[in-house]
C-alpha cells in the first residue's frame, strides 16, 4: 500500500500530521461543514458496533464506526466516520452531500487514520 493512502503521516520517529497529499480535501471538507452548520455550539461523540446481517461479509460479525454530532448556530450534522483496509483511497462526502445531507459518511483506510481524523474533527473551533 502506497503512504499516499493513508490521511496522516504516522511514524514512532515524529509527532502525526496531516498528509500533505490529503490537506487540501481536509481544509475544504472543514470549510464546507462549518459553513452549513455555522458556529458550533456543542460536538458529541458515540462509538458504534452493530451486528451485521450478513456475517459471512469478511467474517466481520459487526459494523464498527464512529458517530461525530455537531450542532451549530446554522443547522446540525452527524459524521460518521468509518475505516475499510480494502480502500485505496480515503471516501470523502460529495460538495452537494456536505450542503444538503444530515448524515455523513467518511470512509478511511485504517483506525489509525480513522482516530486521528476523529481527535482532528473534535477540535474544530467553537462558536462564541
Amino acid at each position: 500500500m502506497n503512504d499516499n493512502n493513508f490521511l496522516f503521516n504516522a511514524t514512532s520517529l515524529k509527532k502525526s500530521n496531516i498528509n500533505i497529499d490529503h490537506s487540501k480535501d481536509f481544509e475544504q471538507f472543514c470549510s464546507e461543514l462549518l459553513g452549513k452548520i455555522g458556529a458550533i455550539i456543542s460536538t458529541k461523540l458515540r462509538l458504534c458496533r452493530i451486528p451485521t446481517d450478513d456475517h459471512t461479509e469478511f467474517g466481520i460479525l459487526y459494523k464498527q464506526y464512529a458517530l461525530i454530532a455537531f450542532e451549530g448556530k446554522k443547522s446540525a450534522c452527524l459524521i460518521e466516520v468509518s475505516c475499510n483496509p480494502n480502500l485505496n483511497k480515503i471516501h470523502w462526502p460529495q460538495l452537494a452531500d456536505i450542503e444538503t445531507g444530515k448524515r455523513l459518511c467518511i470512509n478511511v483506510v485504517d483506525w489509525i487514520d480513522a482516530f486521528l481524523l476523529i481527535k482532528n474533527l473534535m477540535g474544530l473551533t467553537r462558536g462564541d
